[in-house]
Formats: C-alpha cells, sequence, structure tokens
C-alpha cells in the first residue's frame, strides 16, 4: 500500500484545495486498479478518462487562444506535467471543489478553466461520477467539509473532514 503525505504551514485555503485534488488521486488510482490500470482516467472510454480528456482539450485550446492573443513572451507555459490524464482529472476535481465553495479567485488560467466553460463542459461529467462513485461533498460552513466515497460497494470508503472558509 502507497500513501502520501501532505505537509502545509500557513494558507489552509490550499490545504482544503490540495487535499481535495489528492482525494481525487486516490479515487483515479482505486478505480484504475479496477481496471488493471495505474488510474482510471487512463482508460479510453471511462468517466474519469472523459473528464480528464475534455479537460486537458479545453486548458489546450485556452492556453493557444491566449498565446496568439498575448504574444509569447507573456504568456506561462504548461509543461507536460500538467496534461497527463491524472493531473487533469486530480485539477478537474480541485476546481468543481473550489467553485462549490466559493473559491473562483484560485481558478485562474493556464491551469484552470473559466467558470462558465467549465459549468457547461466538466461540471455534467463530475455530477455523473459523484453519482456513479457515491461521492458526496457535505458543507457545513465554518465547520467542515466531509468527502466520501464508495468504491467497489460497501468494501472500500473514504472519509476525510477538513476545516471550510469561516464567511
Amino acid at each position: 500500500h502507497n500513501a502520501i503525505g501532505v505537509s502545509f504551514f500557513d494558507d489552509n485555503t490550499y490545504e482544503r484545495t490540495t487535499a481535495v485534488h489528492e482525494f481525487a488521486h486516490f479515487l483515479d488510482y482505486t478505480k484504475g486498479n479496477e481496471f488493471s490500470y495505474r488510474y482510471a482516467s487512463d482508460k479510453d472510454g471511462s468517466l474519469e478518462n472523459q473528464i480528464a480528456t475534455k479537460y486537458k482539450n479545453l486548458i489546450r485550446e485556452q492556453n493557444e487562444n491566449n498565446k496568439s492573443k498575448i504574444g509569447e513572451q507573456k504568456t506561462t507555459k504548461l509543461g507536460d506535467y500538467w496534461y497527463r490524464t491524472c493531473e487533469c482529472f486530480a485539477r478537474a476535481m480541485e476546481q468543481d471543489f473550489e467553485l462549490t465553495i466559493g473559491l473562483k479567485e484560485k481558478c485562474e488560467p493556464p491551469a484552470y478553466l473559466p467558470e462558465e466553460i467549465f459549468n457547461k463542459e466538466i461540471k455534467p461529467l463530475i455530477e455523473e461520477l459523484k453519482k456513479e462513485n457515491e461521492i458526496k461533498l457535505n458543507l457545513i460552513p465554518g465547520k467542515f467539509v466531509t468527502l466520501t466515497t464508495k468504491i467497489k460497494g460497501n468494501v472500500m470508503e473514504q472519509t476525510k473532514d477538513y476545516e471550510t472558509l469561516e464567511n
């Protein structure tokens, strides 16, 4: 069994969003094992792959359009790592969470999609994924965010609690 550790020092905004990003990797990896893949997002046709591929293509298109508008010297170029399916899947799940709790300012290009495009193109797929995997995101403002998923029926359940932004 492999485990990851994530440390935070001052900014608990990133603590919450990074935890969701890593939770998405957990889901992607666990589901991938069911398909005999490292990540479910690597399996053509899987819902995770549909989310990752669409997100990646929209990010590329957005960044190519920005490059042609503002010139090469002013653009931030994303490396290959940012376009890996597992990273695009995790970033899409992270952006969904950020928009849900009102962190719109964190969802900026070049790594994230504008909210309107995200809601139209990616959100419906994520909602389908949440339903399929019984992913629940419970928000209690000022208290906790609880993420729960059930994979393979009742065999595996992962729950994490994180403090949310106080409004």
